[in-house]
C-alpha cells in the first residue's frame, strides 16, 4: 500500500560551508537504496532545473516493506549561503510550483519546510507563501503581520540581517 506523497522543501543551496556540515544529505545520489535504522529509502525520479531540483522518493520500514510512503521533494538551489537570491522573481517563482503542488494534492500529508537553522530561508518561504496567498484573495496584504504572525510561534523567523 503506498500513501501519497507529502512535499518536503529544502531550502539550502548547499549542504556544508568549509567543513561545517550545515545539513545532512538524506536522499540517495542514486537509484540505490539508503538506509536509516530500519528505514529504507529509494530515490525513484529526479529533475534537476536551473533554480531547483524536484525529487521523488520511496520510504519504507523493513519491517513493513508493502507499506511505503512517497514524498516529493523539492529543493531550492540558488539561495547564497549568507546572501540574498539574484532576483525575487525565482523565489517566487519556486514557492508557486510548490504552493500548486500542494494545492493539487490536498490529501498528501503535512509540508515540510526546512532550511539548516530553520528560521531564516524557512521563515522567508513560509511568509512569502502566506502572502502570495493573501494577495490571490485579497487587494492588499501586510507583510510586517505575516511576518509578525510566524515570530509568535517561532523566534527569528525571517532574518532580517
Amino acid at each position: 500500500m503506498e500513501a501519497p506523497f507529502p512535499a518536503v522543501t529544502d531550502m539550502d543551496q548547499s549542504l556544508s560551508v568549509s567543513l561545517q556540515v550545515k545539513c545532512d544529505h538524506y536522499w540517495p545520489l542514486d537509484q540505490d537504496s539508503l538506509y536509516y535504522g530500519d528505514l529504507i529509502v529509494e530515490m525513484l525520479s529526479e529533475s534537476v532545473l536551473p533554480e531547483w531540483t524536484i525529487r521523488e522518493f520511496k520510504i519504507c520500514s523493513e519491517e513493513q516493506l508493502d507499506s511505503t510512503r512517497l514524498i516529493r521533494h523539492f529543493h531550492y538551489t540558488v539561495w547564497p549561503d549568507h546572501g540574498v537570491p539574484e532576483t525575487t522573481q525565482s523565489l517566487i517563482q519556486f514557492v508557486r510550483t510548490v504552493r500548486d503542488y500542494i494545492n493539487r494534492t490536498p490529501d498528501t500529508g503535512p509540508t515540510i519546510v526546512h532550511c539548516s537553522a530553520g528560521v531564516g530561508r524557512t521563515g522567508t518561504f513560509i511568509a512569502l507563501d502566506r502572502i502570495l496567498q493573501q494577495l490571490d484573495s485579497k487587494d492588499t496584504v501586510d507583510i510586517y503581520a505575516a511576518v509578525h504572525d510566524l515570530r509568535l510561534h517561532r523566534v527569528h523567523m525571517v532574518q532580517t540581517e
